[in-house]
């Protein structure tokens, strides 16, 4: 078989510099928020499973809360959206 193939990439080089400021952990829990958020109450899922989601859901609410304020209108659309198909998130 041989020494195995071995690449180097300089995408920093390739690309220039990131003029993109990062993510916060606010927004990224967002993101993931809304993952969580389309597979509750499609029929999917097995109803325990949705209850697992909602707790993670509230965990990363608090965090977006706290951590990336300008979400709260979007967060409380969601809330909104939740309770409206009989889902209870604290």
């Amino acid at each position: 078989m041989g020494e195995p193939a071995k690449v180097d990439l300089d995408l920093l080089h390739q690309l220039g510099p990131c003029t993109h400021p990062a993510f916060s952990r606010g927004a990224a829990l967002f993101i993931d928020m809304l993952v969580h958020f389309t597979r509750i109450g499609q029929g999917i899922l097995p109803r325990q499973r949705e209850e697992e989601l909602l707790k993670i859901m509230e965990y990363e609410i608090g965090v977006i809360e706290r951590t990336y304020p300008e979400l709260r209108g979007e967060v409380e659309t969601i809330r909104n959206t939740l309770r409206s198909k009989g889902y209870k998130l604290g």
